[in-house]
């Protein structure tokens, strides 16, 4: 009877649980788990983020890629990490303080020229999208630049684009935290 109270509880809305106190919860963060995974030349990406003050909800995204390489991965992996924040905003009416990044690497080598281009690549982005020192920012993609991600948040609604404006004045914390596992030998 409580898991049937805990599923209408969710559906209208609610949370199904919450701790006090938890880690950064003192001010809107958001915790964001990206996955991708090789089928056949094809790369799935996945990406989870919570948005309630407690982490207890959460919105999920996923993109399979065909034509894979380091520049299409990370194009997919900003445009959701926009719509998780477009998300966020929703739900809170304010933009996370702290952003932390959790990505889980499963590419086979052979899949793409360099692993560590990709996740150069990945952090110069979040650079370019929350840093105001864009001016120092060198990005090896000549595509992924202010325009394109001008471009994506438009997209989101001017709501959401009215309070990105403010998001590098505001100083928001991220941080990356990269596991990079071999299929083949476990994690490297």
């Amino acid at each position: 009877a409580s898991k049937i109270v805990n599923q209408l509880l969710c559906k209208m809305n609610g949370e199904p649980w919450r701790i006090k106190d938890l880690p950064f919860s003192d001010v809107p963060t958001m915790i964001v788990g990206i996955h991708d995974f090789f089928i056949k030349n094809a790369v799935t990406l996945s990406l989870v983020s919570t948005y309630s003050k407690y982490y207890s909800k959460v919105f999920s995204l996923s993109k399979t890629i065909e034509n894979f390489s380091e520049e299409t991965s990370c194009k997919c992996v900003l445009e959701m990490l926009l719509s998780s924040l477009s998300n966020f905003h929703l739900s809170q009416q304010v933009l996370p303080m702290n952003i932390i990044i959790y990505r889980e690497n499963t590419l086979p080598f052979s899949s793409i020229n360099n692993v560590d281009d990709l996740f150069l690549l990945e952090k110069d982005v979040l650079n370019l999208l929350f840093s105001d020192q864009n001016d120092e920012i060198n990005l090896k993609s000549s595509s992924i630049n202010n325009e394109f991600i001008n471009s994506l948040i438009e997209n989101l609604g001017k709501d959401f684009e009215n309070a990105f404006k403010n998001i590098k004045k505001m100083k928001v914390k991220w941080s990356y935290i990269l596991v990079n596992r071999n299929p083949n030998n476990g994690v490297i």
